[in-house]
C-alpha cells in the first residue's frame, strides 16, 4: 500500500478540470543548460518563450525569452545546487525563499536548468498557483532521469516549495547533519502502514519546524520485536520529502501535512506524535541532543496496521 503526496494527486485532477486545452505549459526543450558556471567549452543556448494565457499571466508572470543551455551542463548545475543550496539556509531552497522571492526572480534560477515548467490554475481565484518544475537529474543511471519540484505562487511571490525528494545529493539535509545545523525540531511525528502478510512496514519520521517553515520526512526500515516495531535513523539517512513555506505563517502539523499527503485509502493510520506512539519517547528525544549513536524508537505494531 502506498501513500502519495498532495501536489501529485490534487493537481492531476486540476489538470483535467481546470487547465485550458493548451495546458498552459512551457514547451519541452531539448537543449538545456544552466545558469552561468565556470565552463570552458562553448555552450549552445536556445531562446524559449513561456506560453501563458491571460488568466494565468495575472497570477504567474513568465518573463520571455529565457535562455536554455545543454542538458549535461544543466545536470552539473543541479549537482552544484544540491551541494551548496546556492549558499542559503532553509527554508531558502536554491536561492528561493518562500515569502521573499518573487516568481520572476525564481525563474531566473529555475528556467535555465528546467525541461519544463507547468503552471496549474487554482480552483478558486484566491488560491495560489501551483507550478511544477522538472529538471534533468544528475545521474540518470542512479537517480532516474528527472527531478520534479513544486512551487506555490501567490501575488507574484513564491509562498511554498515542495519536493517529493528521494535523492541523496543534498548532504546538508541528511538526518544528523541537518539536526546539528538547524537544531531540535519543535515537534516530531511518525507514520507507518503495515501489511504483515506481505512482511512490509513502510515507515517515516517527520521533523516539524513550524516557526522556521520547514517539514522534512525521513524513511526507516522497522525491525519486528515481539509486538513492537523498532525503527532507527543514522548519519546518512536522507529525506524522502521536503516542504518549505513562509516562516511567518501560523500552521499546525495537521494543517501543513494535509497539503502534501493524500492517502490512497481511508484504511491507513494517521500520523501520530512521537509522544503518543512510542514506548519511550524521552529516550529518543534525548538522543537528538547526543547524535553520536544511532537513534532508534520503539512503537506498537497495532498502531500501524491497516484499519480494514
Amino acid at each position: 500500500m502506498q501513500k502519495h503526496k498532495l501536489p501529485h494527486q490534487v493537481f492531476v485532477v486540476i489538470v483535467g478540470c481546470y487547465l485550458l486545452v493548451s495546458c498552459n505549459s512551457i514547451n519541452n526543450v531539448e537543449n538545456i543548460t544552466s545558469v552561468p558556471l565556470p565552463v570552458s567549452q562553448e555552450v549552445r543556448a536556445t531562446e524559449t518563450t513561456f506560453a501563458t494565457n491571460p488568466t494565468l499571466a495575472i497570477h504567474t508572470p513568465f518573463p520571455s525569452p529565457i535562455s536554455k543551455l545543454e542538458t549535461e551542463i544543466a545536470r552539473q548545475r543541479v549537482i552544484k545546487l544540491f551541494e551548496s543550496n546556492n549558499d542559503c539556509r532553509l527554508p531558502c531552497w536554491w536561492g528561493i525563499t518562500p515569502g521573499k522571492t518573487k516568481w520572476a526572480d525564481a525563474l531566473e534560477i529555475l528556467a535555465p536548468i528546467s525541461l519544463k515548467i507547468d503552471p496549474y490554475s487554482p480552483q478558486k481565484p484566491a488560491e495560489s498557483v501551483y507550478v511544477n518544475v522538472v529538471s534533468p537529474m544528475a545521474d540518470i543511471n542512479i537517480y532516474g532521469s528527472y527531478l520534479s519540484q513544486g512551487y506555490f505562487v501567490e501575488n507574484n511571490f513564491v509562498t511554498e516549495i515542495t519536493l517529493d525528494y528521494n535523492f541523496d545529493l543534498a548532504e546538508f539535509t541528511y538526518f544528523k547533519p541537518f539536526i546539528r545545523e538547524y537544531g531540535i525540531p519543535e515537534q516530531v511525528y511518525i507514520h507507518g502502514y503495515g501489511e504483515p502478510q506481505l512482511d512490509t512496514w513502510p515507515f517515516e519520521i517527520a521533523l516539524f519546524f513550524p516557526k522556521q517553515g520547514m517539514l522534512l520526512e525521513y524513511s526507516g526500515s522497522p525491525i519486528i520485536q515481539d509486538d513492537n516495531l523498532v525503527v532507527c535513523w543514522d548519519e546518512e539517512h536522507f529525506p524522502v520529502s521536503i516542504h518549505l513555506w513562509k516562516p511567518d505563517q501560523t500552521l499546525i502539523f495537521d494543517e501543513i501535512i494535509s497539503r502534501y499527503y493524500v492517502p490512497d485509502s481511508t484504511d491507513l493510520p494517521p500520523y501520530r506524535s512521537i509522544r503518543d506512539a512510542t514506548i519511550n519517547p524521552d529516550h529518543f528525544l534525548d538522543g537528538l541532543n547526543n547524535l553520536q549513536k544511532e537513534l532508534c524508537l520503539e512503537t506498537p505494531q497495532m498502531l500501524w496496521l491497516s484499519q480494514k
